[in-house]
């Protein structure tokens, strides 16, 4: 793996987008499934762009918000939102990155995050996928992070 930080790399080329989708050089391959393991990047370039400099948590947020806002409903997207709303929660949960994720009551994403949720749930999305993302969103609150709470 390279030194370079991949988030500051996205940042740079404007790339932040193929960042939170884990498209191009933002991959990491699962080596059982062969899909974008999201918490991957967080882990590691995330929490080490955040702690570099104390201005770069609300960098990383207002990216967070801007990737949740060009989220259409579908498929697709969804499943790269639940992937790192998953990651997010993970790694509140395991480490330092607690306190600046953008998953906790008045956090910076919170209304994207409540927007896109509410925008999946009025598309035209098939049943079956609205109930799945509901058991995820079910999985977030029982975690203790409230995406309904303005």
């Amino acid at each position: 793996m390279s030194d370079k930080n991949l988030f500051e790399q996205a940042l740079s080329r404007g790339e932040t987008d193929s960042f939170f989708k884990g498209n191009g050089d933002y991959f990491v391959r699962d080596p059982d499934w062969g899909v974008h393991v999201y918490a991957a990047l967080y882990g590691g370039h995330v929490q080490n762009f955040i702690n570099s400099n104390s201005e770069n948590s609300i960098i990383f947020e207002e990216s967070f918000k801007d990737f949740v806002r060009s989220l259409k409903a579908n498929t697709d997207d969804a499943g790269h939102f639940f992937g790192n709303l998953s990651a997010i929660i993970y790694w509140k949960k395991n480490s330092e990155l607690s306190e600046i994720l953008p998953l906790k009551s008045g956090a910076c994403a919170h209304e994207e995050i409540n927007n896109y949720i509410k925008e999946l749930n009025a598309s035209k999305i098939d049943d079956l996928d609205k109930n799945r993302y509901k058991v995820e969103i079910s999985k977030y609150i029982l975690d203790g992070y409230s995406l309904f709470e303005g």
